[in-house]
């Protein structure tokens, strides 16, 4: 089973979706903070992970996107998902020069949630300019 993080402040949130990414046949791990994300960053837990996926909005006023744009820093090319109950614009202002970020919008429907895993889970198979 291919590995993957889920990183939400919200703990209900955090169960709900990890248990869809089960079912999308991810090992799905939820880091409830951005401190706890940001080591596993930093300490080069990366590896072997197929997908990095976070909320947008996170604890204390800091936002997921910080968090892809470190681990695209660090070199690492994971397939970043962002999901959001907001407005994902300032997301994608914040992630444009990135490449392999998606984005999902909350309130979603379990195939459209699929459907951009798929998306990002084959685009370390097969390049794209996601």
């Amino acid at each position: 089973m291919k590995r993957a993080i889920y990183v939400d402040d919200m703990k209900e949130v955090g169960k709900v979706v990890v248990r869809m990414m089960h079912l999308k046949g991810l090992d799905t791990t939820h880091i409830p903070t951005y401190d706890e994300a940001e080591a596993i960053i930093g300490n080069g837990q990366l590896s072997g992970l197929a997908l990095f996926a976070t909320d947008v909005s996170l604890d204390n006023g800091r936002a997921g996107y910080d968090l892809v744009r470190q681990i695209r820093n660090r070199g690492s090319n994971v397939p970043c998902l962002m999901i959001s109950g907001a407005d994902l614009e300032e997301a994608r202002k914040r992630t444009s020069d990135l490449r392999g970020v998606y984005y999902v919008q909350k309130p979603f429907e379990v195939s459209t949630f699929f459907g951009i895993i798929d998306q990002a889970l084959a685009s370390v198979e097969t390049p794209s300019s996601a």
